[in-house]
């Protein structure tokens, strides 16, 4: 079978524990699919946190054929040798290919393959190249810096189009690539959901945040937790969900325990939840919170998390830095600055939030979410670009 687009991804969901770069592959080879006369191939290596995942699992509709391949070890890189023959077939029968990621073993791999082919692609970035992320890896990881320079910029620089989802990545990209790279300015996009039929109890009486993300230290959930232990109510809460429990080893992640059991059960860790029980979890509370940066090294760019609360008609508390900087202006959510007191100060001002105030928010966030944020339409802006790349051959 001849391909429209083939999709190259490190993992893809359902796989569980690594971020939303798994989600946006699904939900968008999804979408294109929708389209009934397309056809997309999608490889991609079966890790998963918990496991591993079958291709029966990936469901995306009758139009997309899913390979697997098995990833042996360093699961986060997706590293597994049965990539190649998947890689090379997958890159054979696609007029253009979507590398959804940088610098991991598939994504690699891909771009090297289209190089030899001659066959044209696109790279979404995913906050590979975020300017603070790149001057980390520069500093304090030299292998990698080269692997950045002997193999990543090269092919970035081969690629029809570079993929971000917002103006702080591409500005990175153009930083590091030169201004003359092609770059599409797309942002993750989400299937709207019904808003919610109920809203949270009186935010006068208690109010609810939650957290939905990795407990890592690039997403700033420490620093956050411990300014909202100073700042809250005496009947405030915190709802989070996100991998971790695996991580037991991790210093972070040992530190947030640490922190949930000094909350008097202010602080309710539920784990690793699927997609259905983090939409109830973003309905029970006021705000979503965004906080990455907060602890230094931003890699992430847009936060898929922001994405969905907003749809649900929730507003969101961001930390300054990411994609969501006019969120405030918008009047669909806050705007905290990268420091632990201005994090208890944005506590602050949402529990002083009244009634009234948070149905007109709750309302922005969700015509914030219906005008920038439609699958339908970020997934066809990405396509045209695709499939531009094959009409200018």
């Amino acid at each position: 079978m001849r391909y429209d687009v083939g999709m190259v991804t490190t993992h893809v969901s359902p796989a569980s524990g690594f971020g939303g770069v798994a989600v946006s592959a699904a939900r968008l080879a999804a979408a294109w699919a929708g389209v009934s006369s397309r056809h997309i191939g999608l490889c991609s290596s079966n890790a998963s946190g918990k496991g591993s995942i079958s291709a029966e699992e990936v469901e995306l509709g009758a139009n997309v054929t899913v390979q697997l391949y098995h990833a042996h070890f360093l699961k986060r890189w997706g590293f597994g040798l049965g990539a190649i023959p998947r890689l090379i077939d997958l890159c054979g029968r696609s007029r253009v290919v979507y590398l959804n990621g940088i610098a991991t073993w598939p994504t690699t791999l891909g771009a090297i393959i289209c190089c030899f082919y001659k066959r044209p692609f696109i790279i979404a970035l995913r906050g590979g190249l975020m300017p603070e992320h790149a001057q980390h890896i520069r500093r304090h990881k030299p292998w990698k810096w080269a692997f950045y320079k002997l193999l990543t910029f090269p092919t970035l620089r081969r690629a029809k189009a570079i993929h971000c989802t917002g103006k702080i990545e591409a500005n990175g990209a153009k930083a590091l690539l030169g201004e003359k790279l092609p770059i599409v300015i797309v942002p993750n996009g989400i299937a709207l959901p019904p808003v919610p039929s109920t809203d949270p109890p009186l935010i006068e009486d208690k109010l609810v945040l939650t957290y939905i993300g990795r407990i890592s230290h690039e997403k700033g959930i420490n620093t956050f937790l411990k300014a909202w232990m100073k700042a809250r109510g005496p009947v405030d809460k915190f709802l989070i969900a996100g991998a971790g429990a695996a991580l037991t080893l991790d210093p972070y992640f040992k530190e947030f325990q640490e922190i949930v059991s000094q909350s008097d059960g202010g602080i309710e860790y539920r784990g690793y939840l699927d997609s259905f029980e983090v939409n109830k979890l973003i309905e029970a509370s006021y705000f979503l919170v965004l906080p990455s940066g907060l602890d230094g090294d931003v890699r992430e760019n847009f936060g898929n998390a922001a994405a969905e609360a907003l749809a649900l008609g929730r507003p969101v508390i961001v930390c300054k830095g990411l994609e969501w900087d006019d969120i405030e202006t918008s009047e669909a959510g806050l705007v905290f600055d990268r420091h632990p007191e201005a994090a208890a100060d944005v506590i602050r001002r949402a529990g002083k939030t009244k009634k009234e105030a948070w149905i007109y928010m709750a309302e922005k966030a969700r015509r914030y979410a219906e005008q920038r944020l439609d699958i339908r339409v970020t997934a066809e802006q990405v396509w045209n670009t695709a499939i531009g790349c094959v009409s200018h051959e």
